[in-house]
């Protein structure tokens, strides 16, 4: 092999080297915590619609986008969502839109009527919630 032109070095000097496939950084901007504590909700699901868009190859099911989402909650959004994907209440969990519209009735800013197991959830006596 002989000696590389100056374009040659300077293009492999220029060019980022290759990630590596498995490499996955966390798409999101905001933390899950921040969705339950402020209202947030409406950004955090925009940037979990924009990430499963943008990689149609890995949601090919509703189901599957549901279970991204709640990959990244944690806390008591955390706790809901593991009711809901554990509980008889299966229909929510087949159906993204259907699942983040009873995200958003719980921890959007929106003020609407609860049903009786979120109002439930949000229980408190005295400092602590019924979760504590």
């Amino acid at each position: 092999m002989g000696p590389r032109s100056p374009a040659t070095t300077l293009r492999a000097f220029l060019t980022p080297p290759p990630s590596p496939q498995s490499t996955s950084a966390s798409p999101m901007a905001i933390s899950a915590s921040y969705v339950a504590e402020t209202s947030g909700c409406d950004g955090f699901l925009l940037q979990v619609v924009l990430y499963i868009e943008m990689q149609p190859l890995k949601f090919t099911t509703e189901r599957s986008k549901v279970a991204f989402l709640i990959s990244l909650l944690s806390g008591r959004a955390l706790s809901w969502a593991r009711a809901i994907w554990n509980g008889a209440n299966s229909v929510i969990i087949k159906s993204y839109e259907a699942f983040t519209n009873h995200f958003k009735e719980l921890f959007g800013s929106a003020t609407g009527e609860l049903s009786i197991s979120d109002q439930l959830l949000w229980l408190h006596q005295g400092a602590f919630s019924t979760n504590d």
